[in-house]
């Protein structure tokens, strides 16, 4: 079969269009350096309930010590995609509650998003850090606060969620 100009024109324009859209489909993936955020949360504890909680002292105003596995998911706040959008994860966060709510909340949380890559954080009360990260996350540094906390409990099983609002930044 015989090329004539016209179908080695469309075949180089056709081939030029698909590399431009993938060049623009990576760019869309990729993350600014550095920026602001506000992110959704949701965790529900996986763990607590098997075992229960400890009790701090002989009444229930010593409160009480606990630890969990729990389940996590981040989403922009914004609804938008890029930093922190549908990330999924797990978490291990140990606590104190007393009558009047929690004296002290400390855990790690290691995330994944769609392509794989990972995004760890740890946390003490409401103030958190980007520990690191693999893939587009590696290298990541920054801080967060727990905002807007919402927590309810069903049938032994606790959740909460809110807002995590912060910054991070990439090298």
């Amino acid at each position: 079969m015989k090329t004539t100009f016209l179908d080695r024109f469309v075949l180089c324009s056709l081939a030029g269009l698909a590399t431009v859209m993938a060049s623009a489909a990576v760019a869309q993936d990729a993350l600014p350096r550095s920026g602001e955020v506000a992110l959704r949360y949701t965790f529900t504890n996986t763990t607590t309930s098997e075992f229960g909680p400890v009790p701090r002292g002989p009444k229930a105003a010593d409160g009480i010590s606990a630890a969990g596995g729990w389940m996590s998911w981040l989403m922009r706040a914004d609804g938008s995609s890029g930093f922190g959008h549908k990330l999924t994860g797990k978490c291990a966060m140990a606590y104190r509650q007393n009558p009047q709510g929690f004296d002290l909340v400390v855990g790690n949380c290691a995330y994944a998003d769609a392509d794989g890559d990972m995004l760890f954080e740890s946390f003490d009360g409401l103030n958190g850090k980007w520990t690191g990260g693999t893939g587009k996350y590696e290298g990541i540094s920054g801080a967060f606060e727990f905002t807007d906390i919402v927590m309810s409990a069903n049938a032994g099983y606790e959740m909460l969620a809110g807002v995590k609002v912060g910054s991070y930044g990439l090298p």
